[in-house]
């Protein structure tokens, strides 16, 4: 685990050596409020999760057990971040693939768009009038059609980000 807090985030040097330390273990990093371009490059360098400094520590435990298990890991407001930067970023034309939300029931893009917006299964399914293991049933029906792994990935499929699968 590396807490980048005090280092007001990643430089070339603390990179290089997060890159070196993905090499042997599974590395979570605690990154402060910064714009998301520099979370992208944790996980270009292979980190395991980013955990906001505002994180609280349930969110913590969750991203280690994740880790631990080899998912990808970010936090709500580090998922808020990805998709706040992928929709809005202005020098990318990047659009949700309408055909992978089209191929989804109503119900199963509804909880999608939720998801995106960085929601637990809990929120997801009250705000749905469901129960949370209806949410994630749909869910996990999602991430077998689109043959992803987890919640992030979801989120950036959803978003035009991991291509359709051959």
């Amino acid at each position: 685990m590396f807490d980048l807090t005090r280092a007001g985030g990643p430089d070339e040097e603390i990179l290089a050596a997060l890159a070196a330390a993905t090499s042997v273990a599974r590395v979570i990093v605690i990154a402060p409020a910064e714009p998301f371009g520099r979370v992208r490059e944790l996980f270009e360098v292979g980190v395991q999760g980013v955990v906001g400094s505002d994180a609280d520590p349930r969110e913590l435990v969750h991203a280690i057990v994740e880790a631990a298990g080899g998912n990808v890991i970010a936090s709500r407001r580090v998922l808020r971040d990805l998709v706040d930067h992928v929709v809005h970023c202005p020098s990318r034309a990047v659009a949700a693939d309408r055909a992978d939300l089209d191929s989804l029931a109503p119900r199963e893009r509804e909880i999608v768009r939720q998801l995106m917006r960085g929601m637990t299964n809990r929120e997801i399914a009250a705000n749905l009038h469901l129960s949370e293991a209806t949410v994630k049933a749909h869910l996990g029906r999602v991430m077998t059609r689109w043959q992803v792994r987890d919640r992030l990935q979801v989120v950036l499929r959803a978003l035009g980000r991991i291509p359709e699968r051959i």
